[in-house]
């Protein structure tokens, strides 16, 4: 495809990578994972950003995936990353800036799984990245929340 969904029916042309009422959503790259849990089995999609909306080796940068909650509408922009931390915040703020209209009446919220942490990210606390950016979640490994 290679643009970016300009409206919300362009974002629901994309395919699904989960069960429409999906009740464990794994988002998994780089050995790492987010697991979204939906327990109130609301209508849910996962659509693959690096890959589907974006072909793999273009330049445009951009978050690995969409997890939406359609009921509830919320919006998960996740980066899953090896170790370049300030890289994959910028990921997902171009993300969220370039899909700010088509998830106009979602509420965002950005998250970010890593594998190992480089020296530049050991100097800044995670605590002070998450106060500048309230909607944002750091873990290693692994992340598993309830959507």
């Amino acid at each position: 495809m290679n643009k970016w969904a300009k409206n919300y029916s362009e974002l629901l042309s994309m395919p699904s990578y989960c069960g429409s009422h999906q009740k464990i959503i794994v988002s998994e790259e780089n050995r790492v994972q987010h697991r979204g849990i939906n327990n109130d089995r609301n209508k849910v999609r996962q659509i693959k950003i690096d890959g589907d909306m974006w072909t793999k080796g273009t330049s445009t940068v951009r978050a690995d995936y969409l997890l939406l909650n359609e009921d509830k509408k919320t919006a998960y922009i996740i980066e899953l990353k090896g170790s370049d931390i300030e890289h994959a915040l910028e990921q997902i703020k171009n993300t969220d800036v370039n899909l700010s209209e088509a998830l106009s009446d979602f509420q965002k919220y950005w998250r970010l799984v890593y594998r190992t942490s480089t020296k530049k990210m050991k100097n800044r606390n995670e605590n002070e990245l998450q106060r500048k950016c309230p909607n944002l979640v750091i873990r290693k490994n692994s992340l598993e929340e309830s959507i």
